[in-house]
């Protein structure tokens, strides 16, 4: 599982440079830090990538950079019917960005900004009708017209929250998959050499501090004894 091997090669490299054991609950923090920033990127990386490409600076097929990013990113693609009720639609919990928006006939709703919708409403020549549906995204709602009662959303979701679980073996922390909370890294195979990049960079800088926390923490307490003694 990539979760774990991803621990043990972070650790080796910690080890490697004599920097010390890495607690599973900073690892689990470090990690998720570079698993969102790796997402990120992809967004980054894409509009970037676009932009070259509308300039004809991209290569084509297996060089054309810009497919490659989407495709990274339609790993995070999910479609879901939604049922509206007066309007509106409650968005998926994990939902990162609202992609297309669909009736179950497969009519697209169309996505507008709220002062558009709200302006269409009073059109005589372009309300929102059953062949040119609008929505607009509220928070963690979507408002449609006309009232559809069920939509399908095309949309991209949030990587899942990893988690290395653990039993405690006298004292040293065993992995163990079985636990019910446990959950794998959710990112494309590709990405997998960057993760372990940060994690370790971030573990890295994580204990240097608080090494040096410790250290001044001692130095603080030895001042104050030897005040005492004066």
């Amino acid at each position: 599982m990539q979760i774990d091997s991803i621990y043990k090669t972070v650790q080796d490299l910690l080890n490697k440079d004599q920097l010390g054991y890495l607690k599973p609950m900073s690892y689990n923090n470090y990690l998720n830090n570079a698993i969102r920033k790796v997402y990120n990127d992809y967004l980054t990386e894409l509009k970037s990538a676009v932009r070259k490409n509308n300039w004809h600076l991209e290569g084509k097929n297996m060089a054309k950079y810009s497919e490659h990013v989407r495709q990274l990113l339609e790993y995070f693609s999910k479609v879901t019917p939604l049922t509206t009720l007066n309007n509106f639609a409650d968005l998926p919990t994990d939902l990162e960005y609202v992609e297309d928006v669909y009736t179950i006939a497969n009519v697209r709703i169309d996505k507008v900004p709220y002062s558009v919708l709200i302006d269409l409403q009073t059109s005589i020549y372009a309300a929102p009708n059953d062949c040119s549906p609008k929505c607009s995204k509220i928070g963690e709602k979507l408002e449609i017209y006309p009232d559809i009662k069920t939509i399908k959303l095309h949309y991209l979701r949030k990587p899942k929250y990893a988690k290395w679980t653990f039993q405690d073996d006298n004292g040293k922390p065993m992995f163990d998959p079985t636990a019910n909370d446990f959950q794998d890294v959710d990112l494309p195979e590709t990405s997998i050499d960057e993760v372990i990049s940060l994690t370790f960079e971030m573990a890295a800088i994580g204990i240097r501090e608080l090494q040096l926390a410790q250290l001044a923490n001692q130095e603080q307490q030895t001042d104050t004894q030897e005040q005492q003694i004066q």
